[in-house]
């Protein structure tokens, strides 16, 4: 296991080297590190346990885009849809640049038309 957490980090960070390189910042020691345990997390299927980590991350360096592409992800699987979409679209007002922006506003669509949804099923029920 620990060969593959070693493996996971190289991984890890060599995605954030690539998706900070357009504006020359690398995000901090410590929020590198609780994204790799996120990932880990999100990963393994541990969805509360990759949300700690990644808000931690988050938290740690604001300006660091990866984590809350990692959150929309965990909340999405976790059913919290309104935080995934609130993290999906933190993740491209940071990451301006994101080569996978248009998959993420095709999620954010997907999951506002399922929210929407659930709500309307909820009023004709009251009704």
């Amino acid at each position: 296991m620990g060969n593959t957490i070693t493996k996971l980090s190289g991984v890890v960070l060599f995605l954030t080297f690539v998706a900070c390189q357009s504006e020359h910042k690398v995000p901090t020691e410590t929020s590198r590190y609780w994204h790799a345990y996120g990932v880990e997390a999100l990963k393994d299927k541990r969805y509360q346990e990759a949300i700690v980590h990644l808000q931690k991350a988050a938290s740690e360096d604001a300006t660091f885009a990866l984590p809350h592409r990692h959150l929309g992800v965990a909340f999405a699987k976790t059913g919290n849809k309104a935080a995934a979409v609130a993290h999906y679209r933190l993740y491209l007002t940071l990451q301006q640049d994101a080569r996978d922006a248009a998959q993420v506003k095709d999620t954010i669509a997907e999951l506002v038309a399922q929210e929407s949804e659930l709500a309307q099923q909820a009023h004709a029920r009251v009704n």
